[in-house]
């Protein structure tokens, strides 16, 4: 008998072995198989499958779980959608970790449901997404789950678990930092993504894939000579619409002196490794944007120091 767990309406998620028996008792019309490398289609001659969408997704809590996620998700919606005779099986090994992780993200992104709620349906019907991939999508939820905020989201905590992660260790690893884009011969153009190099001697120093976003925060009246003035009576300024004059991005390997931990700096200056002019500064506590938000750990790139295309 068939262990497909089903949850919500049309759309269930199974093990590997159950595929084929899953289909034949459930209708599937369409298939979602998960895998590292991505499965050949075992559902192949038990029902007439239209599609079948193979996804290359490790079970790692390192893995990416969200660009996964989007891809799926929107092929199952597409799917749901487009008739009431469709029914969708998400599939992965085991069925526990990442089919649940993806059935988990179609309820949140088109279904209005939190990560909360979604987190216990799937756990109430076997599924136990691992702990990267929880962390992720509860990362995702407070986003939006908008297929525009996966790849911040998915960023925003890999750079908050490598802060995490040197706590623990008192050490950077080197597998932490992203490749310098302007290292030796060949420079990436990040798939016309844009990039930012020094003003100076126009050196790439990053990618757009590369950047940090974060939440404007309340101008001038959020830093700490402000607040005090306002407190003491001496008014506040005229408003002001916050703005940002740096980019900040994720740790990448030109960067000396970020690796230094167990009683290391834990800030300095960024300086571009051709000329050597400072472009910004690193601070694992935290700086404070011009815009008035925190972001931390920071990596800041100071916009007056760099030329930036598309970052």
């Amino acid at each position: 008998m068939s262990s497909a767990r089903a949850f919500p309406s049309r759309l269930f998620f199974c093990p590997e072995r159950d595929v084929a028996d899953a289909c034949r008792a459930r209708g599937v019309t369409h298939v979602v198989a998960i895998g590292w490398p991505a499965p050949e289609d075992a559902s192949e001659g038990s029902v007439a499958i239209e599609r079948v969408l193979r996804i290359d997704l490790a079970d790692d809590e390192l893995t990416d779980v969200l660009e996964a996620a989007t891809t799926a998700t929107t092929f199952a919606r597409v799917a749901l959608e487009a008739s009431e005779e469709h029914v969708v099986v998400v599939h992965c090994h085991a069925g526990v970790s990442r089919s649940a992780a993806i059935v988990a993200a179609y309820m949140m992104r088109w279904e209005s449901v939190s990560w909360a709620e979604a987190l216990r349906a799937v756990e109430g019907h076997g599924g136990d997404p691992n702990e990267g991939f929880r962390a992720q999508l509860e990362m995702w939820d407070a986003m939006g789950t908008r297929a525009a905020t996966a790849r911040d989201a998915y960023a925003l905590w890999s750079v908050a678990k490598i802060a995490r992660d040197r706590d623990a260790r008192g050490y950077l690893e080197s597998t932490s930092v992203r490749r310098d884009p302007g290292a030796g011969d060949a420079v990436e153009d990040d798939a016309g993504g844009g990039w930012a190099g020094c003003r100076k001697c126009r050196r790439r120093l990053a990618r757009a894939s590369d950047a940090l976003p974060h939440a404007h925060g309340e101008g001038i009246d959020a830093f700490a000579w402000k607040r005090k003035r306002k407190e003491d009576g001496g008014g506040t300024t005229r408003e002001r619409t916050p703005s940002c004059s740096s980019v900040f991005v994720m740790p990448l390997s030109w960067m000396r002196g970020i690796e230094d931990g167990d009683g290391g700096p834990t800030r300095g200056k960024l300086t571009c490794p051709r000329c050597e002019v400072k472009v910004g500064a690193f601070d694992w506590a935290g700086i404070q944007c011009s815009c008035g938000a925190w972001v931390t750990p920071a990596f800041q790139l100071q916009r007056a120091k760099i030329d930036a295309f598309g970052v």
